[in-house]
């Protein structure tokens, strides 16, 4: 997938070596990914953060931000399902 990476993090959040019994594996996805996955657009992810009703993104560096996987499928699965009627 183009949009996502893996991170390597210790049980405190910080990346360290490489020792799989200390570290913990997350896939992050940026932004148009999450967007794609979710269906909803930039304003919207954002405008929900501000609310509450949205994970926070994890900052990958400088001026880059991605968000936990899991957070967006736990997000996902709290959603009420609803379907639209014809």
């Amino acid at each position: 997938m183009r949009n996502a990476a893996t991170l390597s993090l210790s049980k405190t959040g910080f990346a360290r070596g490489n020792s799989m019994t200390e570290n913990l594996k997350k896939t992050v996805s940026r932004r148009l990914a999450v967007q794609r996955r979710t269906g909803l657009s930039r304003s919207t992810i954002y405008a929900k953060m501000a609310e509450g009703d949205f994970p926070r993104p994890i900052k990958l560096g400088k001026r880059a931000v991605g968000w936990l996987d899991s957070d967006i499928d736990e997000w996902l699965e709290s959603r009420p399902i609803t379907f639209v009627e014809p």
